[in-house]
């Protein structure tokens, strides 16, 4: 957990050298919260993106689709690799960083659940539910 931590911090840190806005009011009109943040369409748009978090998105659904098709296994190690160049070459700000924030720690958590071995099956389901998420709020 503490892993995940320091892994979140790093990513707000690299995106954009500014803070994560985590107040509700300070948060995009799109982007609700309740207990947890709530990924939303900006203003019925999909956020943009830039091309480094683009081409590294690209690179982690190519491996999960190609490691479901070959034998089914996720690498948890694999895919904490693909997730740590995802963090430390994003140059995302403002209220697209916000949202991509939403979708990754959900993300995140799901990779940490998959190498640490808890029900790697459903942590590689939420997985693929993740990129299905990303790939409908994202361009």
């Amino acid at each position: 957990m503490l892993k995940l931590i320091l892994i979140s911090l790093l990513f707000t840190a690299s995106c954009s050298n500014s803070e994560l806005k985590s107040e509700t009011k300070e948060m995009p009109p799109s982007v609700t919260t309740t207990n947890e943040a709530k990924l939303q369409l900006n203003n019925g748009k999909m956020w943009r993106l830039d091309e480094a978090t683009r081409q590294n998105m690209k690179e982690i659904k190519a491996y999960i689709s190609q490691a479901s098709h070959a034998n089914g296994v996720l690498s948890g190690e694999k895919l904490q690799k693909y997730a740590d160049k995802l963090i430390k070459e994003c140059r995302m700000s403002g209220p697209e960083h916000d949202a991509l924030h939403v979708w990754l720690n959900p993300f995140l958590q799901h990779i940490q659940a998959l190498k640490n071995n808890r029900d790697a099956e459903s942590a590689s389901h939420a997985l693929h539910e993740d990129v299905k998420e990303f790939d409908t709020y994202f361009e």
